[in-house]
């Protein structure tokens, strides 16, 4: 009898020995099942780094088209057909139009302004002073004189020359006669044809309406 709760007692404690790696291992699989559930969070780090494309004809047509709607309004002149205020970077080109541009017509302050720049503007100063040097020098009008005093009546006679030049034809002509002398640039075709262009300008003039005359 006693044999056999001793056997008996031996097989219960050789089944909870055998069953403590089972138990650990039963108790222990959920951990690696749970550090599988804490891995998943970086995954949807990851996921929500990186959102998934939208869908075609959600969003992004309205921000197209808001894009398209502001482009016209904000688009500016080419910068390859832009007039520059100055040619050489020295001489007054305040006149120009750039290409594919229709200002409004300008007002006589506008025009009695402009011609104000272009006759003192700094340049105008330098090409009197050349011009005169060169008079005084080929001796032009000898009865002007030679010297520093020559070339002073060369300067003021010149200066005055180009100035009210500038007025009558920017200013006091147009106004009277309702004449657009602003200088239109083609900006593009075969070098010819653009020369052949601003050659009849000189000629060729249109009016405030837009006419040729």
């Amino acid at each position: 009898m006693l044999r056999f709760y001793l056997t008996l007692a031996l097989v219960f404690s050789i089944s909870f020995v055998c069953a403590e790696p089972s138990g650990a291992e039963g108790n222990g699989k959920p951990l690696p099942s749970v550090q599988a559930n804490q891995a998943v969070p970086p995954d949807t780090q990851t996921d929500a780094q990186n959102p998934p494309p939208t869908q075609p004809g959600a969003s992004a047509p309205a921000t197209d088209s808001n894009q398209s709607n502001t482009k016209p309004a904000d688009q500016p002149t080419s910068p390859s057909k832009q007039q520059p205020s100055r040619i050489l970077g020295v001489m007054p080109n305040f006149r120009a139009v750039s290409a594919g541009v229709i200002p409004p017509p300008p007002t006589p302050k506008q025009a009695f302004v402009i011609a104000t720049k272009n006759s003192f503007d700094y340049s105008s100063f330098i090409f009197v002073g050349l011009t005169s040097m060169i008079a005084e020098g080929s001796n032009a009008h000898p009865q002007l004189g030679k010297g520093v005093p020559g070339f002073g009546r060369y300067y003021w006679r010149g200066f005055l020359d180009k100035t009210d030049g500038n007025y009558l034809v920017i200013f006091a002509l147009p106004t009277v006669f309702d004449q657009d002398e602003r200088y239109y640039a083609k900006g593009q075709g075969a070098f010819l044809k653009r020369f052949s262009y601003a050659v009849t300008r000189i000629l060729i003039t249109p009016n405030y309406s837009g006419h040729s005359t």
